[in-house]
């Protein structure tokens, strides 16, 4: 029951994420006015709301003007309806724990949203993803009477501001133009801020592999050329993701093959 519960809420909550992909990169307000159709202004009603259900119901078009409604809408109300489910599992039940992490991974999927429709991360998301991020490392540490997670989240923080300041400097020395957008910089110090200089770097690393493969198969497929320019923040957002659930198992299994104690 308790699971069905957090689905649920889950899946409201996602419906919130909707109006904030939306209306972010256009600088609008994300309370005012109501949700309504982006296509004719349409108000919609209550049960219009009801998350992934309302869109089957309208087989994804709007009651109004019966223009189509973007799939986005209901797989990201499923996507933070399984992280809430997910998050929840991983925490063990420790509220304070989940409602941090559950920060964490629905400002991720925010971006990747934003960063996919419009080639661009906010800074106000990251930005304020490093801010609760400190606030979890500080409650850990007073809990903890040390101040070991505090310096993780700053120092993380600022490695990975830094690290893709360097590749933006470096690569825009080499390739003679800009390889990697502001946004990453803030993006990656949101993901050391919660993840600490460690799950940083694992969530660097699957970044740039998953980055990778993704190409190949575009380029393969023909969908994109070699001088394309492609969003980083989902690769960057798939890797804090792994981190922050696999990071550990990763690290383990790195050591192990290398034999290292």
């Amino acid at each position: 029951m308790l699971i069905l519960f957090l689905f649920i809420i889950g899946a409201v909550v996602g419906s919130f994420l909707n109006v904030c992909i939306h209306r972010l990169p256009r600088n609008e307000s994300v309370v005012w006015p109501a949700s309504h159709c982006p296509a004719c202004g349409k108000q919609l009603f209550p049960w219009e709301l009801f998350p992934i259900v309302s869109y089957l119901v309208l087989r994804g078009r709007c009651s109004g003007c019966r223009s189509p409604i973007s799939l986005r809408y209901p797989l990201v109300e499923a996507l933070s309806a399984f992280f809430f489910v997910a998050t929840w599992q991983f925490t063990f039940g420790d509220p304070v724990s989940f409602l941090f992490y559950l920060i964490f991974v629905l400002g991720l999927l925010v971006i990747v949203f934003i960063d996919l429709e419009h080639m661009l991360i906010p800074d106000t998301v990251s930005m304020g993803g490093c801010f609760f991020g400190l606030v979890f490392a500080g409650l850990k540490a007073n809990g903890a009477g040390s101040l070991a997670p505090l310096g993780d989240a700053l120092f993380g923080g600022a490695l990975g501001f830094l690290f893709f300041l360097m590749v933006a400097k470096l690569g825009g020395m080499w390739f003679k133009k800009e390889v990697v957008g502001e946004g990453d910089f803030y993006l990656a110090a949101f993901l050391g801020t919660y993840l600490g200089p460690v799950g940083l770097v694992v969530a660097l690393f699957v970044a740039y592999l998953s980055a990778a493969l993704a190409a190949i198969v575009l380029l393969l497929g023909k969908k994109v050329k070699m001088d394309n320019y492609l969003p980083f923040g989902p690769p960057l957002a798939f890797g804090g993701v792994v981190a922050l659930f696999f990071g550990q198992a990763i690290l383990n299994w790195y050591f192990a093959v290398w034999w290292i104690q």
